[in-house]
């Protein structure tokens, strides 16, 4: 018989590997398996019932309002899971996120090397230019000097030439600055824009990372209040209060938490802070079913007959499968003289849960004609 309540973590291993058979990642993956009754081995059970003492049992007067706690601990362990697995693939997307950032700085880095190169072949150019100059005049005052009798025609010539060297270079070095400073223009440009792709990206691991920190928070608080449950149904009360209380300080808006602490107060006599607890359960999930559950008992422990029938009424509402709240409903309205709604709620509450022997003995004597009016 597996155990409802309880499993272990195992931890498993995943292991890629490359074309040569080597190892490139390694990561562990952790899930959790279902583990086999204990029996009398677990301080949870019933002996004398022969079964576990969580599950519903007309004789226990606290779990008919509890409800169903077997089903928000499943629901409970596959939330575990699915935080788990989110956190996986988190980690999947900030190495993603990783490999693109380092992929766009290379390029730039090479971008800025090329720029470099050309920017580089400038100024050995203009030393050209300036040596070429240099050898023609040089050239030209030695011819002025060495033939001022051949005519002024002949240096006017070579003056022109001169001239027409330095606009030639002058022409080309502008030329190749304009190419440089549009260059060096879009480089910027590039700039500008790798560095808001980065600033997006810091943008997302930060929003992931605050993400991460709420669901370990939740996660944490779910754990505690597991255990507030265990500990409350294991005759502590304070220390399940004390479990539950740690629980909402990690979060506050657990609507499921609220409604234990209701339950846990309850228990311990403090009626009036245990229907605050559960309202305030309500106001974070209007549709909780089992709230609207615990509040119809509270208000029938309190005398407060047509109370506890509202709220019984709007649990079956919130869940049409809740057979302890049609049970409830039945045995409260048979104390309001109302047979046949209570006759139907407790045919329904047989059809979805057909150990429910106290009700199944109610509609017996109902049918044999001895209702008791007790």
């Amino acid at each position: 018989m597996i155990c409802p309540f309880f499993s272990k973590k195992v931890i498993k291993k995943e292991i890629k590997y490359d074309a040569e058979g080597k190892i490139i990642e390694e990561k562990e993956i952790p899930s959790w398996e279902p583990v086999e009754c204990r029996k009398e081995e677990c301080m949870l059970y019933d002996r004398e019932a022969g079964r576990c003492g969580l599950l519903p049992s007309p004789e226990t007067k606290e779990l008919r309002r509890l409800g169903s706690i077997e089903e928000r601990l499943r629901e409970l362990r596959d939330g575990i899971e699915r935080v788990e697995m989110g956190l996986t693939r988190g980690m999947e997307e900030v190495k993603s996120i990783k490999e693109t950032v380092f992929t766009g700085i290379g390029d730039l880095r090479e971008r800025l090397e090329r720029l470099e190169e050309k920017a580089g072949k400038v100024p050995e150019k203009m030393d050209e230019v300036k040596e070429k100059v240099r050898d023609i005049l040089d050239t030209a005052v030695y011819r002025i000097s060495s033939a001022m009798g051949e005519g002024r025609r002949e240096i006017k010539e070579e003056i022109k030439e001169v001239v027409k060297v330095m606009e030639e270079e002058k022409a080309w070095v502008k030329e190749r600055m304009d190419e440089l400073r549009e260059k060096i223009s879009e480089m910027l440009s590039g700039l500008a824009e790798e560095e808001k792709k980065v600033g997006e990206l810091l943008e997302r691991i930060n929003e992931w990372m605050k993400r991460t920190e709420e669901t370990e928070r939740e996660r944490r608080a779910r754990e505690l209040n597991d255990r507030a449950v265990l500990l409350y149904y294991a005759g502590n009360p304070d220390g399940a209060l004390k479990e539950i209380e740690r629980a909402l300080e990690l979060n506050p808006s657990s609507a499921s938490a609220w409604l234990n602490k209701g339950i846990i107060l309850s228990g311990k006599g403090e009626k009036d802070k245990a229907i605050e607890a559960m309202k305030h359960a309500l106001e974070l999930s209007p549709d909780l079913a089992e709230a609207y559950n615990a509040l119809g008992v509270l208000y029938h422990e309190e005398g407060e007959i047509s109370t506890a029938v509202e709220y019984f009424r709007k649990a079956v509402e919130k869940k049409q499968n809740f057979a302890l709240a049609y049970r409830n409903l039945g045995f409260v309205l048979k104390e309001m003289g109302n047979l046949d709604e209570a006759i139907k709620a407790w045919e329904r509450a047989l059809e979805l849960d057909e150990t429910l022997e106290d009700v199944r003995d109610a509609l017996s004597v109902y049918r044999e004609g001895r209702i008791d009016h007790a």
